[in-house]
């Protein structure tokens, strides 16, 4: 707690429960600090972090508690398993008829791999040369002003196909 700002230390503290002290809500305390709502979640996420990695870095019981918690992948567990089958070179419909999950879930965690892990996604199994070219023409300059358009013949994968190209 030495080491947190006061205003930081302070809204811990508030929220903490004890012996006949019932902790402040995040809200009761944001108000007391004049935080605004965003900026008091956004100090509660940080200061549950920093506790994490504080805990994490010492050996003992709390730290074996919460590693299995901890992961260093930036992926859902979901997405994960996703990603293990599709690179088994397993198609979308394979792997949603094996994982019981919608077509578009299964692009939704392929999309969330891409935007997260680029380096290790491969988009030529998702963007066929063909399909980059075409793009490539079809979508120009500041990519905040692309505008999704519909193909006449649309199988349901072509905003997915638009997402990856972004």
């Amino acid at each position: 707690m030495e080491t947190l700002p006061v205003q930081q230390a302070n809204f811990w503290t508030m929220q903490l429960v004890g012996h006949q002290t019932a902790g402040w809500s995040a809200e009761q305390a944001a108000e007391q600090l004049a935080l605004s709502a965003m900026d008091a979640d956004m100090m509660r996420r940080d200061l549950w972090a920093a506790l994490t990695g504080f805990i994490n870095e010492r050996p003992g019981m709390l730290h074996e508690l919460i590693r299995p918690l901890i992961t260093t992948s930036p992926l859902s567990h979901s997405t994960q398993v996703t990603y293990d089958l599709y690179k088994q070179h397993r198609s979308i419909s394979q792997i949603s008829q094996y994982r019981h999950l919608k077509e578009s879930t299964i692009r939704e965690h392929l999309l969330e791999v891409a935007i997260f892990m680029p380096a290790q996604f491969s988009f030529e199994t998702v963007l066929p040369a063909e399909t980059m070219q075409q793009f490539s023409q079809q979508y120009v300059g500041d990519i905040d002003h692309w505008q999704f358009k519909v193909a006449d013949k649309d199988d349901g994968q072509a905003f997915f196909i638009f997402d990856y190209f972004k």
